[in-house]
């Protein structure tokens, strides 16, 4: 539960244009999560980082921290979460100038969930 209370109060406070906190709460978060072994929640935590990051206009920093994020992720390939952890990337592709590789990634979500998601 703190893992989680970390990352929503990061949410908050990067809406809020409270980076700097933000990114403490996240770190919080990470920690929490890497305690409890849930490599899982770490990505989460470092995905939802990279959107606050975003937001705040820090780009190439959230990219890195996306990036980052994506490798821990885990890689089931047919889920939804997946799909969304790919989507947060090649945005942050796509803001840092890295076109030829959003559009690739973009491309590979398509067809994962084109053969996973009969919501697709």
């Amino acid at each position: 539960v703190r893992m989680l209370w970390h990352g929503e109060r990061g949410t908050v406070l990067g809406v809020m244009g409270r980076l700097r906190e933000a990114v403490h709460s996240y770190d919080e978060g990470i920690a929490a999560a890497r305690r409890a072994g849930l490599p899982d929640g770490e990505a989460r935590q470092l995905l939802n980082c990279a959107v606050s990051l975003r937001q705040g206009g820090q780009l190439d920093r959230a990219l890195a921290l996306g990036r980052r994020g994506l490798a821990m992720a885990p890689r089931d390939d047919d889920t939804r979460l997946s799909l969304i952890h790919r989507l947060i990337v090649a945005r942050d592709l796509s803001e840092t100038g890295h076109f030829d590789e959003a559009l690739a990634m973009l491309d590979d979500i398509e067809a994962l969930a084109a053969a996973s998601a009969p919501f697709w």
